[in-house]
Formats: structure tokens, C-alpha cells, sequence
């Protein structure tokens, strides 16, 4: 797997997904615009609420923060509603952007914050990272340099947890992979305990193995899930690229193998979709429970109608919100320190099933 892939999880979530990877593989461009305002495209991104956090008091009447937004994809659903939270908090705090897409190449995205440093124009940087461990040395560099540093999505430094990792950045709004990983687990768990079978078996669709945050969280769920229910057994797992289509084709051949399962678990939400497609095919509709990834619309809609049994929780557009006005506040003096969970601030938690869907309002398409 060439390293240009490694954090495009969660992202086609649809990333994380993701990865949470499902998320931003699809349609990725690279690209370099200015803009100050961009209003979202559906209306439930219009609005800050219990999500996102508070904006310095004085920032509308000071002067103007210019923040560079370099991002590990553009033009991607997930990577499109971060991008829409953060021009939100642009248009809100008398600041501008300019956005930088790497298209998951992360030698390119550091070439591109080394060019941002030398360059003298910007006062802030929000990452959305590529490779969360390569980049680090480069956000160093702009620390040193006097710019201040928030990350989007992902955190920053040589591991996923949601801590600070490096000294000096000003935080973040970051998806915490090991919190999206129980939630996955729990997921599994709640659709397990709704079959009266001595055994349960559980297909996986994966998005890419070798996606150090697609291990890292799938992983975490597995651990989980072994230790509290012994009697799930994972029968088969295909990747499906965080994409509908090979998600389709890996889940066919799983169903050829193994007609008698009884959950697929996918790690994005357009990996369900595909999921459910050859389910429907199979004639196997009502019979086996689709588990999704990364709360999007389509994943909302169908655990609404009782097509999925369930998806996780991921707050994109809030992230990019959080991240943007961390790194406008600092840069006016009012340094956070510290990476903010959107989710963690939601009244939904990670979990998302009909029991508590309810009014979700979900971030990004998928």
C-alpha cells in the first residue's frame, strides 16, 4: 500500500470512513483556493451548537487572522464538511483561508506546510493530516516559526490518541479513533445480543488493511468484542476501499462462503451501502444485520427505516469548526492546549441505533 493512502480511512467513512477512511476516498483533487465564506450545503451545518467550542469575545474587532487550511483531500463528502466548518468559523471571526488539498500524498502535504512557513503569510495553520506521524516534524517547524497549529480530524504526532502530542500546538478538533473503535465493538455487541444463536457470525468489510488507523480501530473492536461475548465469531473479511461498489462485489463472494451469517460490519457507511445492495440480491434481506460507520446521511436515513441495525457517530463539519476557531483564538492569544471530541460534546454519543437516533443530524453525506 503506497503511503499517499494511509490516512484516507475513515475518511470515505463514506474514513474515519474514518476511516473513518470510507470517508475521502472518492473524488479527491488537489487544490489551492482562497475564500472567506462558504456557506455548507445542507442546512444542518449552518448552525454551531453544543458541538463546538466558544470563540474568544474580542475576536470580530481585532484584526484579521489569515489561517492556512492543508488538507489530506478536497472535494471529497467527509473532507467537504470539514472544509465547511472551518470557512464557518472563518466567515465568523474576521479571518481568511486558504485551502491546500494533498490528495492523501503526505510528502506532498509537507512540502506544502514547509512552503506555507516560508512563505510569511499566514498566522494560523489548521491540519487536516495525511499521515499523522510524518507531519510532525513539519508542524514543529511552524511552531517554531510563530505560527500557531490546530488539527482537524485527526491528531498530530506519532500516535492516534486524542491527546496534544506535540509541544506547542494549540489543540484541535479531532476524531478519536480509539472512541470510534468501542463504538464499532458496541455496535457489534448490541447487534449480537438481538440473535438467539449459540454462535453468532459476523462478516467484515473492511477499507484498507494497511491504514494505520483502520488497524488501529478495528483492533480496539475486536479486543472489545472478545472480551465480552466469546460466542461472535468473524467468519470472513474483504476489503471494500471505503466505496459502494467493491464493497458490493467483497461481500458477494463473503455471502458464497458463508450463506449463514448473521451481521456484516463495515467500517464506513458507503461500504454498507454496498454491503446491503448484495444482500438484497441475495435474497437475504431481513436476515442479516448491516452495521455502518460514521453516521452520514444515507447511514441515518437507513438505520431510520430499519434497513441498518446501526452506525457510529462522526461529527465532521464540527471538527473543522472546532479546529479553525482553536487556531483563530490562539493566534489572538487564547491558546486552548488541548484536542476537543465533537461527539464527546454531542447529546448522541458514538453509537447511533433506533433506540436513540432520533434527531440526529448527521455532518456529511457519505
Amino acid at each position: 500500500m503506497a503511503r499517499s493512502h494511509r490516512l484516507a480511512i475513515i475518511l470515505t467513512l463514506g474514513l474515519l470512513a474514518l476511516a473513518m477512511g470510507a470517508v475521502l476516498m472518492a473524488g479527491c483533487g488537489a487544490s489551492t483556493e482562497t475564500t472567506t465564506t462558504v456557506v455548507p450545503s445542507t442546512t444542518s451545518l449552518t448552525e454551531a451548537t453544543t458541538t463546538t467550542v466558544a470563540q474568544t469575545s474580542s475576536t470580530v474587532a481585532e484584526k484579521t487572522v489569515r489561517v492556512a487550511f492543508l488538507a489530506a483531500a478536497t472535494a471529497n463528502p467527509y473532507a467537504d464538511a470539514i472544509t465547511a466548518g472551518v470557512n464557518k468559523a472563518v466567515s465568523e471571526m474576521n479571518a481568511t483561508v486558504e485551502v491546500f488539498g494533498a490528495d492523501f500524498d503526505p510528502n506532498k502535504q509537507i512540502t506544502q506546510v514547509k512552503d506555507a512557513i516560508t512563505s510569511k503569510r499566514f498566522d494560523a495553520f489548521v491540519i487536516f493530516a495525511a499521515d499523522n506521524a510524518a507531519l510532525a516534524p513539519a508542524v514543529e517547524e511552524a511552531i517554531a516559526a510563530g505560527i500557531q497549529v490546530s488539527a482537524a480530524c485527526f491528531p498530530v504526532g506519532p500516535t492516534l490518541t486524542a491527546e496534544p502530542q506535540i509541544e506547542g500546538i494549540a489543540g484541535g478538533g479531532v476524531v478519536s479513533a480509539e472512541k470510534n473503535g468501542e463504538a464499532m465493538g458496541a455496535l457489534v455487541l448490541a447487534a449480537a445480543k438481538t440473535i438467539d444463536k449459540p454462535k453468532v457470525k459476523v462478516i467484515v468489510i473492511l477499507g484498507m488493511k494497511a491504514l494505520p488507523t483502520e488497524e488501529y480501530r478495528v483492533g480496539v473492536a475486536k479486543a472489545m468484542i472478545a472480551a465480552q461475548n466469546p460466542n461472535i465469531e468473524f467468519v470472513g473479511e474483504l476489503e471494500g476501499q471505503y466505496l459502494p461498489d467493491p464493497s458490493y462485489t467483497a461481500t458477494q463472494n463473503l455471502l458464497v462462503a458463508h450463506p449463514d451469517a448473521d451481521i456484516i460490519w463495515t467500517v464506513g457507511d458507503q461500504m454498507a451501502v454496498g454491503a446491503e445492495r448484495a444482500v438484497k440480491e441475495a435474497g437475504l434481506e431481513g436476515k442479516i444485520l448491516i452495521l455502518g460507520d460514521g453516521g452520514s446521511e444515507l447511514g441515518v436515513a437507513a438505520v431510520k427505516e430499519g434497513r441498518w441495525f446501526g452506525t457510529t457517530s462522526t461529527l465532521p463539519f464540527s471538527d473543522g469548526y472546532n479546529a479553525a476557531t482553536i487556531a483563530i483564538n490562539a493566534a489572538r492569544g487564547d491558546v486552548l492546549g488541548k484536542n476537543v471530541d465533537s461527539v464527546a460534546l454531542s447529546k448522541w454519543g458514538y453509537v447511533l441505533t433506533i433506540d436513540n437516533i432520533g434527531d440526529y443530524v448527521a455532518e456529511w453525506a457519505g
